[in-house]
């Protein structure tokens, strides 16, 4: 159905996201919907009305597990025309090196206009450029040439965040977060909400501007590894 909104999830684990939009269904005459198949009430109730899911998505991981919900490809080159997601979704996603080919791939897929929306482990943005100086550190080439200079947190200011010292100075090391914003922002993207209210995780939203040509093939970004500790 070309008026369905079509999703794009990166890394999709078990494709829990799938399961739950393609369960949406609703009417074409009114616009009314429910979760999962129409009881025969309803159907009875709407007459010659034709229940239907308004989406159609894509859920991709490097392998599939027998879930035919599940399509393994490679994050940085999945099956999919150009500009032709409305949204996308990086969930717990960015967990490999090269994280600019992520940004890269999902740039490529989406429409000029369409959604991006990231959700990762705040520990692993929130962190200095260049914080780990045995060979680990995060960041991208912008990172690494600011090392150990002071610059305004680009995030915070965007979104009037008192974030990393608690507004005791104006002035901090380069994070990580606003390196990965930076990124984005050279790639086409604009980030329209960022929130940090989970004590775990941050949530990201980006929209694709128009006219924005993606990201240069020789930017590289990673951000910090996480560290899985047994309970």
């Amino acid at each position: 159905n070309k008026n369905n909104l079509v999703v794009a999830d990166f890394g999709c684990g078990d494709a829990k996201l799938a399961e739950r939009l393609l369960a949406i269904k609703i009417t074409n005459d009114n616009g009314k919907g429910c979760i999962g198949e129409p009881s025969s009430k309803n159907k009875k109730n709407s007459g010659k009305a034709t229940f239907w899911c308004p989406f159609e998505v894509h859920s991709f991981d490097l392998v599939s597990g027998g879930n035919k919900l599940v399509t393994p490809a490679d994050m940085c080159n999945v099956p999919l025309p150009n500009e032709s997601v409305d949204v996308g979704i990086y969930s717990l996603a960015l967990m490999g090196t090269n994280v600019a080919d992520f940004v890269r791939e999902g740039w490529r897929v989406l429409k000029f206009g369409g959604y991006l929306r990231v959700a990762e482990v705040r520990s692993r943005f929130e962190t200095a450029a260049n914080e780990d100086k045995e060979g680990r550190e995060g960041g991208g080439k912008r990172g690494k040439m600011n090392n150990g200079m002071k610059l305004k947190c680009n995030a915070a200011a965007q979104f009037g965040i008192k974030q990393y010292n608690n507004g005791m100075d104006s002035t901090q090391p380069l994070m990580l977060i606003d390196e990965f914003l930076s990124l984005m922002e050279r790639c086409g993207f604009q980030c329209t909400n960022f929130d940090r209210s989970n004590k775990m995780f941050l949530f990201m939203d980006f929209i694709k501007v128009d006219g924005s040509k993606g990201l240069s093939k020789n930017e590289e970004f990673s951000a910090k590894p996480c560290i899985y500790k047994r309970r």
